[in-house]
């Protein structure tokens, strides 16, 4: 009668011998080094030194040698990538003043080689408030004023229809005569 095997038993069958057999045993070879990691553990335990007694980072000798030449280097290109993109900017947001481009660049680039970068906008600013330029544009602002006003008279309506656009030229019908009148009612249908 065989015997019953319980499930929580596991059988093992030994190996058939089929063939050469290895002149070691790998399961013993890793039971002992198993336990030779493990008695070394025992003998020798990991110690955890406090954060504060850990060696800290020491500072790159070279440092002090290379820092002299590269890091001004590196501030030039830095200010020179920011004046590049601030000059970007800044012509896109205001187009008028590319007509003064030269005179701005000339200042700011001056402001620039001596240590004191400013950006295009501060420059902008201080070139139309400077003497001689002040009333050029405070007149040039006037006129483009005066001109979007009579521009809006031009366009503006009682009846609500549309004006002519362009040069031609609009008579006040009290002040025109009976011709004029005619002429401009031709192909005009009531």
């Amino acid at each position: 009668m065989p015997e019953e095997v319980k499930p929580t038993e596991t059988t093992t069958q030994a190996p058939t011998p089929g063939g050469p057999q290895p002149a070691f045993d790998p399961a013993e070879i890793s039971r002992m080094v198993q336990s030779s990691v493990q008695q070394y553990m025992a003998e020798n335990p990991p110690v955890v030194e406090p954060m504060d007694r850990r060696p800290q980072p020491q500072e790159n000798p070279l440092d002090s040698v290379i820092s002299p030449y590269v890091d001004p280097k590196l501030s030039k290109a830095n200010l020179m990538a920011n004046a590049a993109r601030d000059s970007a900017i800044f012509y896109a947001r205001h187009p008028e003043a590319i007509e003064y481009m030269d005179e701005v660049e000339k200042v700011f680039n001056g402001l620039l080689e001596q240590g004191s970068p400013y950006d295009h906008e501060a420059v902008w600013s201080w070139f139309r408030g400077s003497p001689g330029n002040f009333e050029k544009f405070a007149e040039e602002h006037m006129k483009a004023e005066q001109e979007k006003i009579e521009a809006a008279k031009r366009d503006s309506t009682v009846d609500g229809g549309a004006r002519p656009r362009g040069n031609v030229q609009v008579k006040d019908a009290h002040e025109a005569t009976d011709e004029e009148l005619e002429k401009g009612l031709e192909g005009v249908s009531f």
